[in-house]
């Protein structure tokens, strides 16, 4: 498990040497990529195998993106949300997501966020030679398709993740990426009080 600001050089995790842990339902596995000190966030990579219901995080705020896979339709409160391949979606954590998931499975990048600290989101852009990263909170690049390297020589091969990121990281090579990015917000607690 890696946490944010562990670290003072940004590291390159691939993804076979992430720990895998099985979900309760039997329907996948999540790998963590990182998360903060405090648990005010965290990004993961799940391999779905199977439809089945997410879990519930009461206080959090999720975004998925389908990473790989034939399609994924995720079923919050009811309503029907299909996505291709980098195809974001956002709702909380609280509700009722079910996942329709092809045969071939999918695997998704998620990203928790504790709705009194911040928002997160997750912005996918194409590499063409090269692409400079930066963006205020960015906390992390997941590689989604191609070869990429940073300017040590550093090879990114689909679903590999760059975490601990200075203020500003090229990238070279053709392929697409995840700019994973959480922002601390001043906003109070919600609460279930009128």
């Amino acid at each position: 498990m890696h946490r944010a600001g562990d670290e003072a050089t940004s590291m390159v995790l691939p993804f076979e040497l992430l720990t895998p842990s099985a979900w309760r339902n039997g329907g996948g596995v999540t790998r963590e990529v990182v998360a903060s000190r405090k648990p005010e966030w965290r990004l993961s990579i799940a391999s779905l195998q199977e439809s089945g219901p997410f879990s519930f995080f009461p206080g959090l705020d999720r975004t998925f993106l389908l990473a790989s896979g034939g399609g994924v339709t995720l079923h919050v409160d009811a309503s029907a949300h299909p996505l291709a391949f980098g195809q974001c979606l956002a709702f909380g954590g609280e509700s009722t997501v079910v996942a329709d998931v092809p045969p071939e499975g999918g695997v998704g990048v998620n990203l928790m966020v504790r709705r009194d600290h911040g928002v997160g989101t997750i912005r996918v852009l194409p590499v063409a030679g090269s692409a400079d990263m930066a963006a205020r909170g960015l906390r992390a690049v997941v590689v989604l398709t191609g070869e990429l390297a940073l300017a040590d020589g550093s090879r990114l091969a689909p679903l590999h993740s760059l975490v601990h990121l200075p203020p500003s990281i090229s990238l070279v090579g053709e392929g697409t990426v995840a700019q994973v990015i959480v922002n601390a917000s001043h906003r109070p607690p919600r609460t279930d009080a009128g």
